[in-house]
């Protein structure tokens, strides 16, 4: 993990997508994401393409990267 990364997850990462997800909208968006938005950033997140997962490796953390760059491709982020 990159120490950019760190700063925004803080010094225990979440082990869970979902959880950094919320953590990420938080810190980069103020929360002030659209349901819609946060839906298709979850349906990708789901994505083993995206996450690098694989159904047999659930122990694996997420990919904080692509979390954050999909919340920074997002329509809310691009307006600011």
């Amino acid at each position: 993990m990159q120490p950019d990364t760190l700063i925004l997850l803080g010094p225990q990462p979440p082990a869970d997508a979902g959880a950094a997800l919320a953590l990420l909208e938080g810190d980069l968006l103020n929360g002030d994401v659209s349901p819609q938005a946060h839906a298709v950033i979850q349906k990708q997140l789901a994505d083993p393409q995206i996450t690098g997962r694989r159904l047999d490796d659930a122990t694996r953390q997420p990919n904080y990267g692509a979390i954050a760059g999909l919340i920074l491709g997002s329509p809310e982020f691009q307006k600011r």
